[in-house]
């Protein structure tokens, strides 16, 4: 079962998270399988590539954020620090670092050129993370989940941006409008 997509920057590849543990990379244009990268150990529910396409990242029920080679479909970095699934993951502008969310109520920022996989944490929620966005200028970072909160955060240091919105139910997905001015949420 695919649990998550994402689209290369380029678009000539997709990438698919699924419920038997692995990311699959396949060809836009037919879906066929290109590549099967095998590291995770329980289902994958997020993938998400790099601005350049480079890099993909994954985040599983095994509390994992892993880093993959797009071109050699080898891992690059896997990352541990959340106590419970990870529910999304994304690439900030500068493909060095990349963001997560768990049903542990953190967001996470890891930093991919440090020598530790620890994930600094840029804040909490109160009750499980499941979403996250970067606004297209990579200056705000907005993340939702069971609180039933979307909050807005600088990606630098995890610090609030205006003021939370709150919601009438949980906060399953949230996208940016592409001038950024404006975010959905479901």
């Amino acid at each position: 079962r695919i649990l998550s997509l994402a689209c290369s920057p380029k678009g000539r590849e997709f990438a698919s998270a699924s419920s038997d543990a692995k990311v699959r990379i396949h060809a836009s244009d037919s879906g066929v399988v290109l590549k099967t990268l095998d590291g995770h150990t329980d289902q994958v529910n997020a993938v998400a590539y790099s601005l350049r396409g480079d890099l993909l990242a994954s985040g599983s029920d095994d509390c994992i954020v892993t880093v993959w080679s797009t071109e050699r479909g080898s891992v690059m970095r896997k990352s541990e620090g959340h106590t419970e699934l990870i529910t999304s993951v994304i690439f900030a502008q500068d493909g060095k670092h990349v963001f997560s969310t768990s049903y542990d109520g953190t967001v996470r920022r890891w930093n991919l050129e440090a020598s530790d996989n620890v994930g600094e944490i840029l804040f909490s929620h109160k009750g499980r993370v499941q979403s996250i966005c970067l606004s297209p200028d990579g200056g705000v970072l907005a993340s939702g989940g069971e609180d039933k909160t979307i909050r807005f955060s600088n990606p630098g240091d995890g610090s609030a941006i205006g003021d939370s919105c709150t919601t009438d139910a949980t906060v399953w997905s949230l996208a940016f409008s592409p001038r950024g001015r404006h975010v959905a949420s479901d």
